[in-house]
């Protein structure tokens, strides 16, 4: 009996070390910092972060609009020996939607306008000033869009730690498939609709 009493308690606490170790993750995306996404940034890269870092615009910075509106809810873990699955639902700002608009504000600039940026920033200055239009739309954003997804967790020396591949789909699914190149990088397929996430609020 007390052999079963000691598996069930540390079935409890690996649940728990392993919900506390994605919830680490969600909270560092959730507020963005170099500290916090420290353990994640190698995993957390994708073709836009690689154009932001050419131009020089900040990454947090971006990482900050992107997820300004980010929620997430844990649904379910579970945990097989020293593997775990976590399936949570998540709210965030749909960035397909708010990058189009930010290049037809772009497009809406006048002429005089982008010359000058041009004169003085180059191709970079032109970068810049669409980000900043990329931003405003992101930060007014209210048609955030409900997503699913389930993230692997992988038993270490004691320590629930996010698999790799699971942090790169995360963040994949979050940046959508925007890019400053004009072209669409192709979508996370472990990205699934959500629709028992509160709903959005709408006018």
């Amino acid at each position: 009996l007390s052999r079963i009493a000691t598996r069930f308690a540390q079935s409890i606490d690996d649940e728990q070390m392993a919900r506390d170790s994605a919830e680490a993750m969600f909270k560092a995306f959730k507020n963005p910092t170099e500290e916090s996404m420290r353990p994640y940034m190698s995993n957390a890269k994708a073709p836009i972060i690689s154009q932001i870092e050419s131009y020089n615009i900040d990454v947090y910075e971006f990482l900050g609009h992107v997820f300004r509106h980010f929620d997430y809810r844990i649904d379910k873990v579970t945990v097989t020996g020293n593997t775990a699955s976590i399936e949570a639902s998540f709210n965030n700002a749909n960035l397909s939607s708010a990058f189009a608009n930010a290049n037809t504000d772009y497009q809406s600039t006048d002429t005089a306008t982008l010359a000058q940026i041009y004169q003085d920033g180059k191709e970079a200055g032109l970068e810049k000033k669409l980000m900043e239009l990329f931003y405003k739309r992101l930060d007014e954003a209210t048609d955030l869009t409900p997503t699913k997804a389930t993230i692997k967790l992988t038993k270490e020396n004691g320590n629930w730690k996010v698999d790799d591949g699971s942090i790169q789909d995360f963040a994949s699914s979050m940046y959508g498939s925007i890019s400053l190149s004009g072209e669409e990088e192709p979508a996370s397929q472990t990205q699934e609709p959500a629709p028992e996430l509160q709903e959005p609020a709408s006018e």
